[in-house]
């Protein structure tokens, strides 16, 4: 993991980020005191990883409650 000071961070950002598309992990620092982490986001392409990111959508606090399959086979007729 790198560590890069915050003003540099601003200047090379799109950099970086390329860079943690790619795997790159890095710490933001503040006078050299770590504040924050820029790292990847695991992607999930396949199915079940949508399934799961609708779920975590429909249970969040407030969502009305909703059959998804339901809806899904609903709209096949």
């Amino acid at each position: 993991m790198q560590q890069i000071q915050l003003a540099v961070a601003k200047n090379r950002l799109s950099e970086i980020a390329r860079q943690a598309q790619q795997g790159e992990t890095f710490e933001l620092t503040v006078r050299g005191v770590p504040v924050a982490r820029m790292m990847p986001i695991p992607t999930q392409s396949n199915k079940e990883g949508f399934r799961q990111r609708v779920r975590a959508f429909m249970n969040r606090p407030g969502m009305p409650g909703m059959d998804i399959r339901a809806a899904i086979e609903d709209g096949r007729k």
